[in-house]
């Protein structure tokens, strides 16, 4: 299988991107995504009016589809270069502000139904019951102090780490003055409006105190992700947390943007070095319909052998096949895909090269980053629960499930590994997620 699957290992020496067709890409993608999310309002719940549908479908794809795609074209790199990185990232701080006034505060004063919009009754409450304005400007706040943390953590990157003994913790907040007043709102602002918030906001100043310790930073390490940046992309991903509490679908993307933004293009490394493409080659389809026949003759009989659930009764019908396609691959796919293969791989990737005491082939190289990722990727759905036609307990159900998962998760970072490039990982884990679910009845969490 190496052989068949690893020739190129294009992850290990990353050439420039050509950028055809990434934005033609973005544009299908989007509108895809769009059509997808419509179509399933409709099918799902009729209560839904053609006005809340279009609102909703167009914050979602939104705040999640159109960044996470334009991103990655050359015109999208551009811009968060000469714009977004400004000034600490101000313009992204005040753009994701914006966008989300924009969409909450109609939708709160039409009086639309909160069991819809499910964000809508936390928010309203989200402080105590004052007017819906001052508890929506005050997480709005909390948002631009969330988003503001990652950009200036970012600028400790070029500076030499300053504690070399616990004495110099002292000197460090008050060397780094903006940093200690914005991480005190943050922690203020996280422990009014979060249950237990306090505790994301201490870990902050711990993750603040990790990076700079001497171990964070290597000198000669500046092209290759360092513990420093490991310290980074918690700071990205803390954000999720915010957004998570009043269950804004789109949370997990605007974690994802951040690691984008702060972590590919900030720290200098490029699109390059994260695979952060969507461009599609002749080559790589190939070698898609390749890893997703060898991928179904792998997991479906191992799926059926461990009777992880009920035999399939009824077939799902085509437009719900590709609708749970089109949303897996989107929703489920791209975010996973970008965090774990273009975050957690290449993270181990360079570790890799920076430990390693021998050269180690390409295969090796990309076999190894596989696979530990793997195995982290399955654990990390360890607290997924079986389901109403569930045939194990739910210890079992757990043993097996990660297990899968880590089949699974090393066919997504093979077909990373090879190409460099995160479409084909995309869409095969939707195909592999649509297939679970609809064919083999796996109780997986639905994309919407």
């Amino acid at each position: 299988m190496k052989l068949v699957l690893l020739r190129r290992c294009e992850l290990v020496k990353p050439s420039p991107f050509g950028g055809q067709g990434e934005l033609l890409f973005a544009g299908i993608g989007c509108g895809l995504w769009f059509i997808a999310l419509f179509f399933r309002l409709s099918v799902r719940d009729d209560s839904w009016t053609w006005m809340e549908k279009l609102v909703e479908c167009i914050a979602l794809v939104g705040f999640s589809g159109v960044p996470v795609f334009f991103f990655a074209t050359p015109p999208g790199s551009r811009w968060v270069r000469s714009v977004l990185l400004k000034y600490d990232g101000l313009f992204f701080q005040l753009g994701i502000c914006c966008a989300l006034a924009l969409y909450i505060f109609p939708v709160a004063y039409l009086g639309w139904d909160p069991n819809k919009f499910s964000w809508l009754g936390p928010l309203r409450r989200v402080i105590s019951d004052t007017p819906f304005s001052f508890n929506a400007m005050a997480f709005l706040s909390a948002a631009f102090i969330v988003l503001r943390l990652p950009f200036l953590f970012l600028k400790l990157r070029s500076q030499p780490p300053l504690i070399k003994h616990i004495s110099h913790i002292s000197k460090l907040f008050s060397h780094h003055l903006e940093i200690t007043i914005v991480l005190t709102l943050h922690l203020i602002a996280c422990s009014v409006l979060i249950t237990d918030g306090y505790l994301l906001g201490f870990a902050y100043i711990v993750v603040f105190l990790g990076m700079n310790l001497p171990f964070s930073r290597q000198p000669g390490c500046e092209q290759r992700l360092q513990v420093f940046d490991f310290f980074l992309v918690l700071t990205c991903l803390g954000a999720m947390i915010l957004f998570s509490s009043l269950h804004f679908d789109f949370a997990s993307f605007i974690s994802v943007h951040l690691f984008i933004v702060v972590v590919m293009y900030g720290t200098g490394l490029g699109r390059e070095h994260f695979g952060y493409s969507f461009q599609v080659r002749l080559m790589d389809l190939r070698y898609y319909l390749k890893i997703t026949a060898i991928a179904c003759i792998v997991l479906i009989p191992l799926t059926l052998g461990l009777q992880f659930n009920r035999p399939l009764s009824g077939i799902p019908s085509p437009m719900e096949i590709v609708t749970y396609l089109i949303l897996f691959s989107f929703r489920v796919g791209v975010m996973e895909e970008i965090l774990f293969r273009s975050g957690l791989m290449v993270f181990i990737r360079d570790s890799l090269y920076r430990w390693q005491k021998a050269p180690q082939s390409q295969n090796q190289l990309v076999i190894m980053s596989t696979v530990i990722t793997a195995i982290i990727f399955g654990v990390f759905h360890f607290g997924n629960n079986p389901g109403d036609g569930s045939l194990l307990s739910e210890l079992e159900f757990k043993a097996v499930y990660i297990f899968l998962g880590s089949i699974a998760a090393t066919f997504y970072g093979l077909a990373f590994g090879e190409t460099n490039r995160l479409w084909c990982s995309v869409f095969l884990h939707g195909l592999i997620d649509t297939t679970a679910v609809l064919l083999l009845k796996v109780p997986l969490t639905a994309p919407f």
